[in-house]
């Protein structure tokens, strides 16, 4: 069964939400995160949503290979350790004290951490789950969604990092998880509706984009529906919500008040 972790909602008027997912620091659109870190330190929303794969965790996968080919040693494994650790703290530290409520939802990508601490013993505590949440993100709430059986729950919308991509996402995501589920892991801004009702707006359900940086060479020069963007939400008092997606192109953003910003990166 699903466990529901709830944001509290501001008691009265509006609360303002920020919404951003697979940035892959390290790989990441600098752009895109300048504009982001702009956009929240003058917004100040209640709360600000990681929605996984913060960091890329290269190192981390199962076929990683170093320079000459051969298996990641425990040493450029410490490296890479230490080096996902400043990317973390570099987020935390730009958004925590802009927001009341910091969550970060566990995503694919931070699932390597963990199979790494379970299969070497060296790094067993260093690279386990709860030592992510508790020494590099302790001013957030961590969510457990990969490998865990959490979603976040904020007013009538739930949040979760994603689990299928490909054709048909959108409505697999819809027949698992309800109406209202936004989720990121596919890279691209999607939305589905998926029933039709004389008196009220179809449900829908959202994949909403990233921030890593557009690797056509990665793609193999194929076709993709990767989109860098992040949202802005405001939900009433009684869970109803608006939301807005603010994709930056190249190294601008069209703002909902019309106005443009610019990436430094």
């Amino acid at each position: 069964m699903t466990k529901i972790i709830k944001a509290p909602l501001q008691g009265t008027g509006l609360t303002e939400v920020v919404t951003v997912g697979c940035v892959h620091l390290g790989k990441e659109n600098k752009a895109f995160t300048d504009i982001f870190y702009d956009y929240v330190a003058e917004k100040t929303p209640h709360i600000i949503v990681s929605g996984g794969d913060l960091t890329d965790a290269g190192q981390f996968r199962g076929s990683a290979r170093n320079g000459e080919g051969g298996k990641i040693s425990p040493a450029e494994l410490t490296r890479a350790i230490e080096k996902d650790f400043r990317y973390t703290r570099d987020f935390v530290y730009k958004t925590a004290p802009v927001c009341e409520n910091l969550y970060m939802i566990r995503g694919n990508h931070e699932l390597r951490y963990e199979r790494i601490a379970d299969t070497q013993e060296l790094f067993k505590d260093t690279l386990s789950y709860d030592t992510y949440c508790q020494q590099w993100a302790p001013e957030a709430t961590h969510v457990r969604d990969w490998g865990g059986g959490q979603e976040l729950r904020i007013g009538k919308a739930r949040f979760i990092h994603g689990r299928y991509y490909g054709t048909g996402h959108l409505k697999q995501h819809f027949d698992r998880y309800g109406e209202h589920t936004y989720y990121w892991h596919t890279h691209e801004y999607a939305v589905g509706s998926f029933h039709k009702n004389m008196s009220f707006n179809a449900p829908q359900v959202a994949t909403l984009g990233c921030g890593e940086k557009l690797l056509p060479d990665w793609m193999l020069g194929s076709p993709h529906k990767w989109v860098n963007c992040f949202q802005h939400w405001y939900f009433e008092p009684n869970g109803n919500f608006q939301m807005y997606n603010i994709m930056v192109n190249g190294n601008k953003a069209i703002m909902p008040n019309g106005e443009v910003w610019t990436g430094k990166g």
